[in-house]
């Protein structure tokens, strides 16, 4: 698409818009000659051999978008003649390069994304002459250096600014409470160290703040809640200490829907701040030190919350009722830590059916069905993502998260059985009660989970057989029953055939058939397997018996003649002195 205007000497062009017609090959050196040019954008195309330097000689242009190809090669400094232009966005677009510090001379520029490419070096600190700058991305690189502290003073317009995922390092600086306007604030992934500066309280515009995955330490400070507008907040993965603090007032109120402080050092009893998050949706703590019994309060606190994940802490005590009320969950994650008592009371027995509980749980929808991806619809927020365990190992979900079902309750000390209407939770992705206590047997309907991929039953103490049902789950890509008390034959079925490895099904002793030896008797394998150990058991038995018994007998039969006949006990005696002298005699020798 062109778009043009009528000059002195006929139509001119000052639009050119190519984006997205995979046109592939070199950028035209010709396209210098539109003197006129405002707008030039060839993003998202194939185009190779990369930036042209004539394009600086497009003295009127505002607007160049070169996104979304794999153009390489550098940044020609020619690009710091476009003194008009107020737009620069190369980013995802293969370039090696340091950043020139030509582009300084652009000082009408209010955008400018580099993101996602293979840039070097520092950031020169010329570029704070941009100060007409609005929005500044060069995540994703491999930048490194400090942040100039001129662009604090000059960038005062500045409303997002991203060095994520680069190797940035020194101290967060009190003067970045000078970007008043700031909503976005990415440092994370980086090697940044000290403590937070207090002065980012003042900072009273900010949306999201993401420092995670740095060297960030000491504690959080009460006055990062002061950020009323704050709606994403992600500090996980850094060396935070302490408690986290309460609000200074119980009565504020907060945006934020948002709130990740894993893999820290935090301590101290359950967050009581998370009272005023009324619109929290993502929840993450975990990889702490928080101890204590989880809150009962936290769905009428937190009714909203759909992802939420405590793994690894100290937690203890019984799952309370009311977490199954959360009509929004639909990512759980209470693993590892110390929570007891029966499975069936707490919260999958109340998720799933009416019980003596006033307040039904059958509005928990969002783990009935799969949830479906629709376009054009705003989840919670644009997030770096939440560290799930799936099938067995740890991975970073970012928008497929939204997409995810699925309850991990593994490494506890939760018993008694598994709850009976589990399976009516039929969107479930993945679950996971590996290494507690549980017993009784695997739910006969299990097949009713057709969507789940991973299920993980392992290092219990479940008995009986296998259900047959189990071969309708047609999704299932990851299981893993071993370490129980299961007997019989193994179900058949075309995705079980596809789960070879016999240790899914490890110290099993009762289990026979495919991937484990053929059972001798399909129809009465688990009958047979358990006559012939209590026959052999019994075998077993009775020898003990007989041959305690013949030490016994033979004991007295030896030591009651020695004591109760004389005869015997006088040769007994002789006999040991006889040897005694002996060896005497044979010590004399040895020495003479």
């Amino acid at each position: 698409m062109s778009g043009t205007r009528r000059g002195t000497h006929g139509w001119i062009s000052i639009v050119l818009d190519l984006s997205g017609n995979h046109l592939a090959g070199a950028i035209p050196h010709q396209l210098s000659a539109l003197l006129n040019l405002q707008t030039l954008n060839l993003g998202v195309n194939n185009l190779i051999g990369g930036i042209p330097v004539e394009l600086g000689m497009l003295s009127g242009l505002r607007t160049l978008y070169l996104f979304g190809n794999s153009l390489g090669g550098s940044i020609p400094a020619s690009l710091g003649n476009l003194l008009m232009l107020r737009v620069l966005d190369i980013s995802q677009a293969g370039l090696v390069s340091t950043l020139p510090p030509e582009l300084g001379n652009l000082t009408n520029l209010m955008l400018i994304a580099l993101s996602g490419n293979q840039l070097s070096g520092s950031l020169p600190p010329c570029f704070a002459k941009m100060q007409q700058l609005l929005y500044f991305d060069v995540g994703g690189n491999g930048l490194h250096g400090i942040i100039p502290p001129e662009m604090f003073t000059n960038w005062t317009k500045l409303e997002w600014f991203d060095l994520s995922n680069n190797s940035f390092s020194g101290t967060i600086r009190p003067q970045i409470h000078k970007w008043k306007g700031l909503m976005h604030l990415s440092l994370a992934g980086n090697n940044f160290s000290g403590v937070i500066p207090l002065e980012l309280a003042n900072m009273t515009n900010l949306v999201q703040l993401d420092m995670s995955k740095n060297y960030l330490e000491g504690a959080i400070q009460v006055c990062i809640w002061n950020l009323q507008q704050l709606r994403y907040l992600d500090l996980s993965s850094n060396r935070f200490v302490g408690v986290i603090p309460p609000m200074a007032s119980n009565n504020s109120s907060s945006s934020m829907i948002y709130l990740r402080l894993s893999n820290n050092y935090l301590e101290g009893c359950f967050p009581v701040v998370l009272k005023n998050f009324k619109n929290l949706t993502v929840l993450d703590l975990g990889n702490n030190d928080i101890s204590e019994t989880f809150p009962s309060w936290i769905q009428e606190s937190n009714p909203l919350l759909r992802i939420l994940r405590l793994r690894s802490n100290r937690l203890h005590g019984s799952i309370p009722w009311q977490l199954s009320q959360l009509s929004h969950l639909h990512m759980l994650d209470l693993s590892d830590n110390n929570f007891r008592g029966l499975l069936q009371s707490p919260i999958l027995a109340s998720i799933i059916e009416k019980s003596s509980i006033p307040t039904s749980f059958a509005n928990l929808s969002s783990m009935r069905q799969p949830i479906k991806s629709e376009k054009g619809t705003e989840t919670y927020l644009n997030y770096e993502g939440i560290d799930i365990v799936w099938k067995g190992q740890e991975y970073n979900f970012q928008s497929a998260a939204d997409l995810m079902i699925g309850i991990d309750l593994s490494t506890n000390y939760l018993s008694g059985e598994i709850p009976s209407g589990l399976t009516n939770l039929r969107g479930l992705r993945s679950l996971n009660m590996l290494r507690n206590f549980l017993s009784g047997n695997i739910l006969d309907d299990i097949g009713n989970l057709t969507f789940i991929e991973s299920l993980d039953l392992s290092k219990n103490k479940l008995s009986g057989s296998i259900p047959s049902s189990m071969s309708y789950l047609l999704s299932l890509t990851s299981l893993n029953l071993s370490n129980n008390n299961l007997s019989g034959e193994i179900p058949t079925g075309n995705q079980l055939r596809t789960l070879d490895d016999p240790s899914i099904y490890s110290n099993n002793l009762g289990l026979c058939g495919f991937p484990l030896n053929a059972c001798a008797n399909h129809s009465s394998m688990g009958t047979t397997l358990f006559v012939e150990k209590d026959q052999h058991d019994l075998e077993t038995l009775w020898l003990y018996y007989a041959v305690i018994a013949g030490v016994v007998f033979g004991f007295w039969l030896w030591f009651g003649s020695l004591f109760l006949c004389k005869s015997s006990r006088y040769a007994f005696f002789n006999s040991i002195d006889s040897m005694q002298d002996e060896v005497v005699q044979k010590m004399k020798q040895k020495h003479i």
